[in-house]
Formats: C-alpha cells, sequence, structure tokens
C-alpha cells in the first residue's frame, strides 16, 4: 500500500488515499516496478528523448530536493552509496558538485564498489598533491580505466551498464576531482 497526496484531484479531494498495485513483470533496462521494502516513493516524471533511458531523469530534482530540505531543516546532507547501478556513478558525482559528502559501501558490490575500487588506490598516499593537480589526477584516472578496460575486469564486475555509465561522461574524473569528501567503507 501507498499513501497518495494528489494537489487538486476533483476524486481524491485532497485527501490522502491507499493505493495497492501489483508488480506485473521483472524489471528491465526500460522500466521497474516499486521496491516493497520502501515506505515512501517520490514519482518523478520527465518527458524522454527518442531512445533515452528513462531512468536518471529524476537525478537533478532529487538533488535540488535534499538540497532544500537540508538547508530548510537545517540538517546536513550525506550520500550513503550501497550498490547501485549506472544512475548511481551519475548520482556521485553530481551530489560531489554540490559539497554534499558521499558515504561508499564497498562490498555492497554494483557502482559504489566500482567506484571505490577505480579510485580509493590513487588517493592512499598523494591525495592532497593529487587534488592540487587536476591534468595528473585525470591522467591517473584515465590510466587507471585503461587497466580495468584491458583486464575485462570493470565489465566482467560491474555489470556493461555500470562500466558505460564510468566511461560515458567526466563523472569519474568529477568524483575523483571532490574525494575529499568519500568515505569508503
Amino acid at each position: 500500500k501507498a499513501t497518495l497526496y494528489s494537489p487538486g484531484a476533483q476524486d481524491l479531494a485532497n485527501r490522502p488515499a491507499n493505493i495497492v498495485w501489483t508488480k506485473r513483470h521483472d524489471n528491465s533496462s526500460r522500466e521497474a516496478g516499486l521496491d516493497l521494502n520502501h515506505t515512501h516513493f517520490l514519482l518523478v516524471d520527465k518527458p524522454l528523448e527518442k531512445d533515452e533511458s528513462p531512468f536518471g531523469g529524476e537525478i537533478k530534482f532529487r538533488n535540488e530536493l535534499e538540497e532544500q530540505l537540508s538547508l530548510d531543516k537545517r540538517i546536513p546532507k550525506v550520500l550513503l552509496v550501497f550498490g547501485g547501478g549506472k544512475g548511481t556513478v551519475e548520482m556521485v558525482a553530481e551530489s560531489v558538485k554540490r559539497k554534499t559528502p558521499i558515504v561508499l559501501v564497498k562490498e555492497a558490490g554494483g557502482a559504489s564498489q566500482a567506484i571505490a575500487e577505480l579510485l580509493e588506490p590513487l588517493f592512499h598516499c598523494e591525495h592532497q598533491a593529487l587534488l592540487r593537480n587536476p591534468q595528473e589526477l585525470e591522467r591517473r584516472v584515465l590510466e587507471r580505466l585503461d587497466e580495468y578496460k584491458a583486464s575485462g575486469r570493470l565489465d566482467v564486475l560491474h555489470g556493461r551498464q555500470i562500466a558505460s555509465a564510468i566511461l560515458a561522461k567526466d563523472w569519474l574524473n568529477v568524483i575523483a576531482r571532490h574525494f575529499d569528501l568519500v568515505q569508503v567503507f
């Protein structure tokens, strides 16, 4: 069951309604059912371009909403990354751009493990030096990605979708430039 608040809906008279839904088929790259382990849902509708994935359209809105709630309630914001898919890579990149601290749970697999495995070794000894030298940092990130691509580990360990998300945009470099905001557990 879910509680639906629908401002302006004549039939609901702006009162909560219990909704029962049934998942009719397995999740796919085009759609996913709501997770019954969650207690609340915020559904964001975004018009899709041709061949655009329906996933990730909520990221900008979610970041802005979380930022505003954090300011209004005067509570700090932190992003806990436990597994995740290709949209999670973008979410982490967008969050560090906004100076949000990140906690990556490495052993959870998925995007959190991929990001940790790719970036954590770069910062063991030379953290501050790398952050002060963006060109060297980018070179080291690309070198690390090349190692993973050559070994096939990126696809094997994390799946093609996460691998393509990491490789498709500059997200990994964005995360690396703000790695001082990231804690790996």
